[in-house]
Order: C-alpha cells, then structure tokens, then sequence
C-alpha cells in the first residue's frame, strides 16, 4: 500500500463521526485476531469505499482516537497534572499522557508521521499511573535519563531494529511514535517502552524496551507489561513456598 492510498483511506475514516471512528480503532486488535472484520465494522467502512481488510489495518494502525465533542453543558471534568520537563499532562484512564521533546528520535520514519502526531521533534508519552497515581520518582528518573542520553538510548533501540527488520531502511522506512513509561522500576529508574512502526502493516504491533542498566529487549506492542525484574514487581503465587 503506498502511503499516499493509506492517508486517502485514513482521512476518509476520519470523516465518519468521531465516536463510530473509536469504536472502529478500539475493535482492530480484535478483528486481528479474527482475520476478518465484523458486519458491523464493514457497515460503518462501507462510508470509506472499496477496501480491502489488509489496507483496512495497515491504514488504521497507530492512528489516534478522535476528540468527541461533549454534550451541550457538560464541562469538560478530565484531570491534568503539570510536569517541570513536560509540560500539561492529561490523565485518561491508565496513563498520564503528553508529549516529549526527542529529536533524535523523531527524526527516522519522518514521512510515515500522520497529521494527528505530534509536532516535528516531538513524541506521545504515555506514563503508567493507574489509579489516579502522579508520576512517580522513578519514572522522573527515567525521562530525566531519555532527555540527557536519547542518543545512547536511541542506538540502543535502534540496534533491536536490525535484525527484525531486515530489508527496511531504518531511517526512512521505520520510526518511533510514542514512550511509555513503565511503573516497574529496577535501581530508582522505571523501563521504557518505544513503540515502531514501520513502512508495512505489523500486526501486533512492535516495541522496544529500554533501560540504563538491564539493557534492551523486544515484543510485540504490550512488551512493557512483560517485565519480569523489577524492584517493585508484585509477588506471584507460590514464591514464598521457594
């Protein structure tokens, strides 16, 4: 699919009404799975024209969901959380999200950026604070530790890239679109999680995990919820009998 058929199909599903449109994006991992779309996915795609399922995923994966407009009166009542390096940071339901300056970063897989992402330099960050937490100092540990070493970092991540995907150029044809911040930490700095994207669909997604002194691994786009050292990991069933 050239990028130019995915943005025409993307923009057309744009135009559906933003809550169908979520609902849309919230049902692909599902219809992965399945190999096939349900009836009532292809009722609301039959607005976008003639698809196929294949460009149907490739086009949608990685999009963002749209805002919905709130009901006449209602105010808008969602949490912010101001952060000395990044600025507003919105709470939606897991995670306390922004955006983070990463140059370095940003700059692979320039083309394949949509018009929803964030400025040029810029990534989404996503920080685990379940249950209303606030960032905790490890994670301020570990963006503090991104921002004065994204090029250590990045090479480390990018070098996970390599062999995962050979015949790619790792510079026009791959790229990074969002850090996530893990709550599991290990020597006062939380793992980071760096989701890829590339030039092709990937369906079930690709991320790196990163951290200063347990070094790098990868899965698929839950990675991060595979840590399996940690300070802080709780305890499973059966370890005390050790």
């Amino acid at each position: 699919m050239t990028p130019e058929r995915r943005e025409a199909i993307l923009a057309a599903a744009r135009a559906l009404p933003p809550a169908e449109f979520n609902k849309l994006l919230e049902s692909l991992p599902e219809a992965a799975q399945r190999g096939r779309l349900r009836y009532w996915q292809e009722e609301l795609l039959a607005a976008v024209g003639p698809v196929t399922f294949d460009e149907v995923m490739g086009a949608l994966h990685g999009a963002s969901a749209l805002p919905v407009p709130a009901e006449p009166g209602e105010p808008d009542t969602r949490d912010t959380v101001s952060h000395p390096r990044l600025g507003t940071l919105r709470r939606d339901d897991f995670y306390l999200e922004g955006v983070i300056r990463l140059p370095i970063f940003s700059k692979p897989g320039v083309r394949l950026r949509r018009e929803d992402d964030p400025p040029p330099s810029f990534q989404r960050i996503q920080i685990e604070a379940p249950d209303g937490a606030g960032v905790m100092p490890e994670q301020d540990a570990a963006i503090e530790y991104l921002i004065a070493h994204e090029r250590e970092v990045f090479d480390a991540v990018w070098a996970e890239l390599a062999p995962e995907f050979a015949g790619f150029d790792l510079q026009t044809e791959v790229g990074c679109f969002g850090v996530e911040v893990s709550r599991f930490h290990v020597k006062g700095v939380a793992y980071l999680g760096f989701t890829i994207d590339a030039d092709a669909h990937l369906e079930h997604g690709f991320q790196v995990v990163y951290h200063p002194t347990k070094g790098t691994s990868w899965g698929d786009w839950e990675a991060l919820n595979c840590i399996e050292e940690a300070d802080n990991l709780p305890q499973r069933p059966g370890d005390d009998d050790e």
